[in-house]
């Protein structure tokens, strides 16, 4: 039986070969290998022998020598000579009792032998050369022969007859044995999986259908449920059956690196499922399996040669997948479906997750050498429910835990506490308001909103106020991270104030007219056409902003212009905080800030804003429930003359900034604001007579730098002035 160690060797001499474009792996190749890992260095010191001199000799002739037959290096072969060396050491450790040889019973056999082509016999006969020695010749050369050859080892069966001997090449270069990888403690210990593996085993048990098909979003660990498996394997508590089994899980990319003629991936693929049908002890695993059966490109034919060797019952494999793609390729193809029996892998809920996090918080311990806090650990899934959206627990919850021990100890520190979690979460999320209780930071966001939304002191201050209360104490809420009705007539800014929000927060911000969406087929634009449909492959315009960007500002403007299937979805997403797309996925809102306005006749002449909605939700339009409600009506004249002259100060503050001096009288202002009024009194009608007025006539005309400018209004006009100089009327 072959030695664990000298697998990892064998696997080692291939990827030499394949390196060098060699067609077979030989002996030398072998040997080569151990001498760089070491293991001929006893008997370099016994011998007084250069041991780097015999390296280098070996990789001269590795790489110059014609001996070595030269192809692709997609088409590795081991040597007939290589099985023939094996064969031998392996009946020399029966002989003196061992199961299993050595890498010592191997290197006694390739350097006391003459081996049968030259490629295979290039390190003996250096190593003699360099020992002073000239290298013993034998009457024949020892070959694996027919009658030999079915004394193999079944892990090495592969190596004796012709066109066998790829077998193993293939599993040793494009497969990880996961057994042996836990037996060498490289796995972790899976916890909270114990339904999924009992599962997964008695599909395994079964007579026919026996090869389970993972089937979860990624994140929620199908890979970590085989891992799983594999360490029950290698501890002696897996199921009797599984005893001698041992899980090889395909490395896809390593398969394809390489590949250039047609049809070297299937002679390489081929090999692998030959090699896994020709052993009962071998299970295959094969995550991402639906990308094996694109029948187009690379992959092309590789579903023709998984097919019937699932059919014939004499492969045992193991796929991992996600729902939407195991639908797409394989729940497509009856021939492929019926093979295999899918395992549902799902998300874990909270308590599992804790369970689960707390266990994986031991490794990540020792790994960083912190140790993690309870509440940090209850912290970590608690906050990434809420705000790493799009994936997957216990993934998420583990790689706040992994980021928060790596950035704890780089900063020197030993515990990891809630407060580092809720820092790696603000930066995992891109939501810098997470948990953050700076009153100076409120303070300045709150400034730069009144300096944007001028008038509307009372919104600003209320909607600074929510924010920031649901973001100092970062609580699971069932909906979105906050919800706002706007109602007003139009013009009175309602979509500037939501604009603004988005701007200041520093934050994407998506602004939906429902003037667009007023048919019931609409809804098709929010969250994607139906199948079959044109523009099904796009996704809708809601879903896909959302998906790309959790932490966002909607606005939703003039709401009682869209459908009643629209206002339900918009609904939906306010008060559950998901909806689903066309394609049935769920599309998560509880990170975004929803602004829904409407349009309304006079609200009342308040003082720019009516605000309802105490510590609970209002009821509003549609029967939509929102955390707090504004009326924002026109602007009251008081309130246009404050915002005019807000304006006209950054005007004269920029002027005065070059050297200049200006001077503005409340008869510019009073005559603006009267303009504006009088226009309409919306918020551009303000802004229309601020530009019309003043801002054309004053860079139309080249001023003087020198002496004060002096602006005033008078009789429905401004008139600026320049101290001893002809007055410019506008």
């Amino acid at each position: 039986m072959v030695s664990e160690n000298f697998q990892n060797v064998l696997a080692a001499a291939g990827t030499c070969a394949a390196k060098l474009g060699h067609s077979e792996v030989t002996v030398t190749h072998v040997t080569y290998v151990l001498c760089t890992t070491g293991a001929l260095n006893p008997v370099f010191r016994k011998l007084e022998m250069d041991g780097r001199a015999f390296e280098e000799g070996i990789l001269t002739g590795l790489t110059s020598a014609e001996c070595f037959a030269v192809g692709s290096g997609l088409e590795l072969k081991a040597s007939r000579a290589l099985a023939a060396c094996i064969q031998r050491a392996e009946a020399a450790a029966k002989g003196v009792g061992r199961a299993e040889f050595s890498t010592d019973d191997f290197l006694l056999e390739a350097l006391e032998n003459t081996h049968s082509s030259k490629a295979d016999d290039f390190a003996r006969s250096t190593f003699y050369s360099l020992n002073g020695r000239k290298a013993p010749a034998a009457a024949k050369p020892a070959a694996a022969s027919a009658e030999t050859a079915g004394a193999l080892p079944a892990e090495m069966e592969h190596f004796a007859g012709a066109g066998a001997s790829e077998v193993s090449a293939s599993l040793a270069l494009w497969a990880v044995d996961l057994v042996a990888a836990a037996a060498r403690g490289e796995l972790d210990e899976v916890f909270g999986r114990d339904l999924e593996i009992g599962r997964m085993c008695n599909v395994l048990r079964r007579r026919r259908k026996n090869n389970p098909a993972l089937i979860g979003e990624p994140g929620v660990g199908k890979t970590a449920v085989v891992e799983g498996l594999a360490v029950m394997i290698a501890r002696g508590s897996a199921p009797e059956f599984l005893a001698n089994k041992r899980i090889y899980a395909l490395d896809l990319g390593r398969i394809i690196a390489g590949t250039r003629n047609r049809g070297d991936l299937e002679e390489r693929f081929k090999a692998i499922l030959d090699a896994a049908a020709e052993n009962p002890d071998i299970i295959l695993f094969i995550d991402e399996i639906h990308t094996l059966m694109i029948s187009s490109g690379a992959m092309a034919g590789i579903p023709d040669l998984l097919k019937p060797a699932l059919a014939a019952g004499r492969l045992r494999c193991i796929g991992a997948t996600t729902i939407d793609e195991f639908s797409r390729y394989i729940s497509a193809d009856p021939a492929l479906v019926r093979r295999f029996q899918k395992v549902a892998v799902d998300e874990p809920e909270r308590d599992a997750a804790v369970e689960i996090v707390s266990k994986a918080a031991e490794v990540y311990a020792r790994h960083h050498q912190v140790t993690y806090a309870q509440d940090a650990i209850i912290a970590a899934v608690d906050l990434s429910i809420r705000y790493l959206v799009g994936k997957q627990l216990p993934d998420k919850a583990i790689d706040i835990l992994d980021e928060a021990g790596a950035t704890i100890r780089a900063d020197g520190g030993r515990e990891v506490t809630r407060g580092a979690i809720i820092e790696v979460v603000r930066e995992m999320s891109r939501d810098r308001f997470i948990g953050l209780n700076d009153q100076s930071f409120w303070d300045e966001l709150t400034y730069r909103l009144r300096t944007s939304v001028q008038g509307r002191d009372g919104v600003v201050n209320a909607l600074s106020d929510f924010l920031r209360g649901i973001s100092s104490h970062p609580v699971a809420r069932t909906g979105a991270k906050a919800s706002f009705l706007l109602q007003g007539p139009e013009g009175s800014g309602k979509r500037h104030i939501a604009e603004t929000l988005g701007s200041v927060l520093e934050i994407p911000f998506l602004a939906l007219d429902m003037g667009a969406y007023g048919e019931r087929s609409s809804l098709s634009g929010l969250i994607g056409a139906p199948p079959g449909y044109v523009g099904y492959d796009d996704g809708g315009k809601l879903t896909e902003f959302v998906r790309r960007y959790p932490v966002s500002v909607i606005l939703v403007d003039k709401i009682e212009k869209a459908s009643q299937p629209v206002k339900d979805t918009i609904s939906k997403a306010i008060s559950e905080g998901q909806i689903s797309d066309s394609r049935g996925r769920k599309v998560d809102f509880r990170n975004t800030i929803i602004i829904v306005s409407q349009d309304t006749e006079s609200a009342g002449r308040s003082i720019g804003f009516r605000m309802g909605g105490g510590d609970g939700p209002v009821q509003g339009v549609a029967g939509m429930s929102f955390d707090r409600m504004f009326v924002v009506d026109h602007l009251s004249l008081e309130a246009a003359k404050e915002m005019v002259a807000k304006r006209l100060g950054r005007v004269a503050s920029s002027y005065c900034a070059a050297g200049n001096r200006m001077t503005i009288l409340p008869s510019a202002i009073n005559e603006i604001a009267f303009r504006g009024r009088d226009n309409g009194a919306r918020a551009g009608d303000y802004m229309t007579a601020f530009s019309e007025m003043f801002e054309a006539e004053l860079f139309r005309k080249t001023l003087a730098k020198d002496g004060t400018l002096k602006v005033s209004g008078t009789d429905g006009r401004i008139v600026i002035e320049l101290e001893n100089s002809d007055a410019i009327a506008a």
